[in-house]
């Protein structure tokens, strides 16, 4: 079968523009399964004084939104005590299917008198929003066998799914920073086949930014495997 190339703009309901994308026609071979595990924080430099404190107590709040509009959010446990220089190693999985395309949103937090879970349930609710969008997008492009077209999506409603989270959220809880990572098939099927690489003791595949405010800064490190 010939691969030939196409471009075109891609509307739905849920943008303000269109977004061009190239793809094949032709169909991709199906995806791998691969699980992505978050496998702990790092901590390059702590906040200022917090609470009459001065070691953090950090955790984070992990969403995935699937190529299909599939949600799934997790919150990490408390550390207590950390200072800079130390790890957090960890091992939480917080998405297993094909590797059709993921966004990985990632807030940070720093816990001092508010409800962690009640943060991370309002997190939740806030990304389907972007969810939806991803879903139609990918609806509208022909599914997750377009292949290029399907992480032009998911490049479209990354800023989205950090704006969700930006913009419903009250903490009491002092939020660090956020970040969104845009996994499409490419890059996971390529990192669970990558060897392993190391940070003060926690093993990883893939990092955030430097995820910094409140005069911290941590990396928070997620893995891909084939299941």
């Amino acid at each position: 079968v010939s691969r030939i190339p196409q471009s075109m703009e891609l509307w739905w309901p849920t943008t303000d523009g269109a977004v061009e994308a190239a793809y094949w026609y032709e169909e991709l071979p199906p995806p791998i399964n691969v699980a992505i595990r978050y496998r702990g924080l790092v901590c390059f430099g702590e906040t200022d004084w917090d609470q009459g404190s001065s070691e953090d107590e950090p955790y984070v709040i992990m969403t995935t939104v699937s190529a299909t509009g599939a949600t799934n959010t997790v919150r990490s446990r408390i550390y207590e005590d950390v200072d800079a220089g130390e790890s957090c190693p960890d091992e939480v999985e917080i998405y297993r299917g094909p590797a059709h395309g993921v966004n990985l949103g990632v807030v940070l937090m720093e816990h001092d008198e508010g409800d962690p879970n009640k943060y991370r349930d309002v997190v939740e609710s806030g990304v389907r929003t972007a969810a939806g969008g991803i879903a139609a997008g990918v609806t509208a492009v022909g599914g997750p066998l377009a292949g290029a077209a399907v992480t032009a999506v998911l490049q479209k409603f990354a800023p989205d799914i950090a704006k969700a989270v930006n913009d419903l959220l009250d903490f009491g809880d002092d939020k660090i920073d956020a970040d969104t990572l845009v996994l499409d098939t490419g890059r996971l099927t390529d990192t669970a086949k990558a060897g392993w690489l190391d940070s003060h003791g926690v093993s990883y595949k893939i990092e955030t930014k430097l995820l910094s405010g409140e005069g911290a800064s941590y990396k928070a490190h997620f893995d891909v495997v084939q299941v």
